[in-house]
């Protein structure tokens, strides 16, 4: 009659300790998972794994008291057990449905069975190409396979580094160590800088360029350059120039807190208080600027002869504000008929 236990040699183990070593012991031909160590105490501990001759891992804490090569006893479990668990976990594998699925499924040239959702399956087409792609070891060998560009920037300085790229695309001028590179594509020239941090444009055969800033950016184009100007704190925001018009004229303002205001003023007065040498209009006139300044601008006024007046007049600035001046209209001689005189008003300064 067979031996239904195993016991050659001694064992070490600790007090709840899981790791059990063997002196003179040959585990690895004669024992195996799921055999039960320590039946010597009268209860026996699942043995997790066999790690060598020995070495042995318990599947629970040993519930004895520490032992020091002394005998031991491991317990074999019958074959049938082990057999009727493996039966049971492959029959709850099958019965999951993913088995089924895939029986059920209708096998054919270049069909790839994938799941749909949980125990059912269904096929998707596998190209010839595919497979080409699938087969790529890395990321260089599948854009190769691809046609598609590699990750790093290439290189070019002559039209010759540019042999086989897209059609219509090809290098102008260019050297080993230029000023810039110019790539020609359809009617537009693209310009790199060489230069670290240079700039980046798009230059139209009409003349217009578009100038692509950091990350990417359009820095200057028609969108950002005309349209409302802003500042928060003295920086600049919005776009660069800004020009506007109302009831007091027209101005022009500009990102770096440039302002140009202009309008024309009608004087309809006469001429006839003597003061000194001449003669000045008995009136002033008002006249708003078409935006403000954040200080009184540089002003500067011209006077228009109107038709028919028989003498030159110029007109006489007062000191501006922020948002308006007023005018007086002189003259060398006295002038008693009411004449139109228009005067152009253009004030420069800052609106920040």
């Amino acid at each position: 009659m067979v031996q239904a236990f195993y016991n050659i040699g001694t064992a070490t183990v600790a007090a709840n300790g899981t790791a059990v070593t063997g002196q003179g012991t040959q585990w690895q031909q004669s024992v195996r998972p799921g055999d039960l160590f320590g039946t010597h105490k009268g209860t026996g501990i699942r043995i997790a794994s066999v790690n060598s001759n020995t070495s042995l891992t318990l599947a629970y804490a040993w519930t004895g008291s520490a032992q020091t090569a002394a005998a031991y006893e491991i317990q074999f479990t019958p074959y049938d057990a082990g057999y009727q668990a493996a039966i049971e976990q492959l029959i709850s594998m099958i019965g999951s449905g993913n088995n089924a699925a895939l029986g059920a499924l209708v096998g054919a040239a270049n069909r790839l069975p994938f799941f749909t959702g949980a125990g059912t399956m269904d096929t998707t087409a596998l190209t010839p190409f595919m497979r080409t792609l699938l087969d790529d070891a890395n990321q260089a060998d599948a854009r190769g396979t691809l046609g598609a560009a590699p990750t790093a920037s290439p290189t070019f300085t002559t039209r010759a580094d540019f042999a086989g790229g897209p059609a219509g695309l090809e290098i102008v001028s260019g050297a080993a160590t230029p000023a810039k590179h110019t790539l020609r594509y359809g009617t537009g020239n693209l310009v790199l800088s060489a230069a670290p941090g240079g700039n980046l444009y798009f230059n139209f055969d009409s003349g217009n360029d578009v100038l692509i800033g950091p990350q990417g950016r359009a820095a200057y184009h028609r969108g950002n350059v005309l349209g409302a100007v802003g500042q928060s704190g003295g920086v600049p925001t919005g776009a660069i120039i800004d020009r506007g018009s109302n009831a007091n004229g027209e101005f022009v303002r500009f990102a770096d807190g440039t302002q140009i205001t202009f309008r024309q003023v009608i004087y309809s007065t006469t001429i006839t208080t003597a003061v000194g040498n001449g003669f000045w209009a008995s009136d002033v006139v008002h006249a708003p600027f078409a935006a403000s300044f954040v200080a009184a601008p540089i002003v500067q006024v011209t006077a228009l002869r109107p038709a028919g007046c028989p003498y030159g007049t110029y007109a006489s600035p007062n000191i501006p504000t922020t948002s308006s001046m007023s005018i007086s209209i002189v003259s060398v001689s006295s002038i008693g008929a009411a004449f139109e005189h228009p005067v152009n008003v253009v004030a420069v300064g800052r609106w920040f």
